[in-house]
């Protein structure tokens, strides 16, 4: 994807391959890139927050996302800057029809075995003995034409049937629930500035707020 294209008719675009369901978190990597998100071992990241963990969604290779924090601090900073400067406005406009989410979970939609076919091709099923459930999908592959075990380091799909009355939740195998409503946050309380990330002549100082009110 190009960086910063969002709003560019001819070049607000992205093309992902499909390999199965982790291709979502491909998606929203190269949506970032179009939203002006670089990697986030990128200097002017680094310059600004330090060297950043690797498992949020704008590393350079994806492999174990974080849950709670998907998107980094750099990868927020620059989207807010990037839509606070107008470069994102042709999203405001209104949609000629709302597309529904779905309630139910990936993994009550998908078996073990398609999530196996999707992301390896047909005839590919879930390893066996390979523990603990959840965590990361194993699959069988050929390899120089040997059945070999595969992963693309992503957990099973959440609602994965992984034990009796268990599903799989953000990489554990967890008891059923009944879902709970969502219901939309309000924002909370501004944090206090960090430090300016110059010592000298025009910088940058961050405070939050979260949507947890």
């Amino acid at each position: 994807a190009d960086v910063g294209t969002m709003c560019d008719p001819k070049r607000s675009c992205s093309v992902i391959e499909d390999d199965g369901l982790p291709s979502a978190f491909t998606t929203a990597h190269e949506l970032g890139h179009v939203f002006n998100m670089p990697h986030d071992n990128v200097k002017a990241c680094e310059d600004v927050f330090g060297k950043l963990q690797e498992n949020h969604m704008m590393s350079p290779t994806l492999i174990q996302i974080n849950r709670t924090s998907p998107w980094s601090p750099c990868s927020a900073a620059i989207i807010t800057e990037f839509l606070d400067g107008g470069h994102g406005d042709c999203l405001l406009d209104q949609p000629q029809k709302t597309l529904a989410l779905s309630d139910t979970l990936p993994g009550s939609s998908y078996s073990l075995n398609r999530q196996c076919e999707l992301a390896f091709g047909e005839g590919s099923k879930p390893c066996p003995f390979m523990q603990p459930p959840c965590s990361r999908l194993w699959c069988t592959g050929k390899s120089s034409g040997h059945l070999v075990c595969m992963t693309r380091h992503f957990p099973w799909a959440d609602g994965t049937h992984c034990g009796d009355g268990q599903v799989c939740d953000r990489g554990v195998c967890s008891a059923k629930h009944v879902q709970h409503l969502k219901v939309d946050g309000r924002w909370g309380k501004w944090g206090l500035f960090g430090s300016c990330s110059r010592s000298c002549g025009g910088g940058v100082q961050l405070s939050k707020r979260e949507c947890n009110n």
